[in-house]
């Protein structure tokens, strides 16, 4: 999140990715928040069951 205040915490290497990212979301409207594992168990499991799935990583 603090990314989006401040550019200067984006590496120099991913930093034009950054810039475009941002361009291209400048004219929507959006929001971004966490949600701690323990309150999305489903995701969770999910990601754990990937990253055991050889074909998914």
């Amino acid at each position: 999140m603090m990314t989006f205040k401040n550019a200067a915490l984006i590496p120099w290497a991913l930093r034009n990715r950054w810039m475009n990212f941002q361009e291209m979301i400048n004219g929507m409207n959006f929001m971004v928040t966490h949600i701690f594992r323990n309150g999305n168990t489903c995701a969770d499991d999910l990601a754990n069951l990937g990253l055991n799935v050889p074909s998914f990583v």
